[in-house]
């Protein structure tokens, strides 16, 4: 995500959302993790296989036949070794992530130890109902009407959000 990449997410126990990553673990589990190595090494070169053989040798019909090898081609975007500081609209709120993945926004909320000193933005999107993002990302609804911070799920914001006149979730999430 600090590299500009898109997170594309699939609701847990739905294949169907997202069907080559299921066709990908047969084969994945098959060369690399069946029966596990001894060793990190061992196992790192059980993925360095699978890698290999899905992009240079795998055929694919979609691609004429092709393997990804012949058709991909380099990104255009360079890799940034320390990416700019996400920026947010000037009315959100910008938190650093604790150590312990918390947030500080009108109590304290967990949100993940993955972006421990990572900058955060909170939008305020209902009285009391904040979106808390990650550079263009929704990462979680907090509800901060109560005392302690309360984690909404998505499909519970959606209800609060749809409940309002003209402001359904899409709006909400731009």
């Amino acid at each position: 995500m600090r590299q500009g990449i898109e997170v594309c997410r699939s609701r847990p126990g739905h294949p169907r959302e997202n069907p080559r990553h299921e066709r990908m673990q047969p084969p994945l589990k098959a060369t690399a993790a069946r029966p596990p190595c001894l060793t990190a090494s061992g196992q790192q070169r059980g993925f360095g296989e699978f890698v290999h053989w899905m992009n240079m040798d795998r055929r694919r019909e979609a691609l004429g036949m092709r393997c990804l090898a012949d058709v991909c081609v380099a990104s255009p975007t360079d890799w940034q070794s320390r990416p700019a500081e996400p920026e947010y609209p000037g009315q959100w709120q910008v938190r650093r992530v604790r150590r312990k993945g918390e947030v500080i926004g009108g109590g304290m909320a967990f949100t993940t130890t993955a972006l421990h000193g990572e900058l955060v933005g909170l939008e305020e999107i209902l009285d009391g109902i904040w979106r808390l993002s990650y550079r263009r990302t929704t990462l979680r609804f907090l509800d901060l009407r109560s005392r302690s911070p309360r984690v909404m799920a998505e499909p519970e914001a959606e209800e609060l959000l749809e409940g309002i006149e003209g402001r359904g979730m899409s709006d909400a999430r731009k």
